[in-house]
């Protein structure tokens, strides 16, 4: 796992490149939250490009992440999109009970070997939420991306996570603790994602679909198997 400390400087050096890639955690909250919930917080924000879509959307969103100067920039760059960032703590967080309608989070709790933090950070992420905490985490299930991380981590500790299946999840937040109505498992990126890259795709797809995309690749996804699957959807109906 990465070390707390170099987190914020690892991180600044990727933040340009994953600010060029298509927001698609915000496109798949979006398309299965969008009308059902007006708020949202996002915890360990990263880029910022999710929170920012959200917000372009006409959400209510707070961004969150540790490293404060990262927040910063964010901050100085999207200024006029209606997305505030702030530092936070995701196992101790400064808001009130109930206070956002969707709490969410993707590749947070990959960072993390330590079960009993992780859920004090599923404890805290309840407490904020109305409706929905949603956790998204990278696949085991996916023996190619698991390779593929191993090889990259050789060279470069962002690679270096933990991962999980959907059982695995299911079994951190039962023994959390935490109270939900529901659980349920939806699948997050694969193949489909390549129908984000226009340039590829123009001579393919017809372009009344480009304009829906956003709402119609998060659909799309749960066509697949889940060893096609880059990350697992971990939905809590509170």
């Amino acid at each position: 796992m990465i070390n707390n400390d170099a987190w914020p400087s690892l991180w600044r050096r990727h933040l340009d490149k994953y600010l060029s890639k298509p927001a698609r955690t915000g496109f798949w909250m979006d398309t299965w939250f969008g009308s059902r919930a007006s708020s949202f917080l996002e915890l360990g924000c990263g880029s910022g490009r999710d929170s920012v879509y959200l917000a372009e959307r006409g959400h209510t969103v707070v961004g969150t992440d540790l490293d404060a100067e990262t927040l910063a920039e964010l901050q100085r760059r999207f200024e006029d999109k209606g997305a505030p960032f702030q530092p936070a703590d995701a196992a101790n967080l400064d808001f009130p009970d109930n206070s956002f309608d969707v709490v969410f989070h993707n590749g947070l709790w990959v960072l993390f070997d330590d079960d009993q933090f992780i859920h004090r950070m599923l404890e805290e992420q309840v407490r904020v939420a109305r409706k929905y905490a949603v956790i998204i985490v990278h696949n085991a299930e996916n023996p190619t991306l698991v390779k593929s991380f191993g090889k990259r981590a050789e060279e470069d500790e962002l690679y270096d996570i933990r991962f999980f299946d959907h059982e695995s999840v299911r079994a951190v937040v039962e023994a959390s603790g935490v109270r939900y109505k529901e659980i349920e498992f939806l699948k997050f990126g694969g193949r489909m994602d390549l129908l984000y890259q226009k340039k590829r795709v123009k001579k393919f797809v017809p372009n009344v679909f480009w304009p829906v995309r956003h709402l119609a690749v998060p659909r799309l996804y749960q066509m697949e198997s889940w060893d096609k699957i880059e990350r697992v959807a971990c939905v809590l109906t509170l």
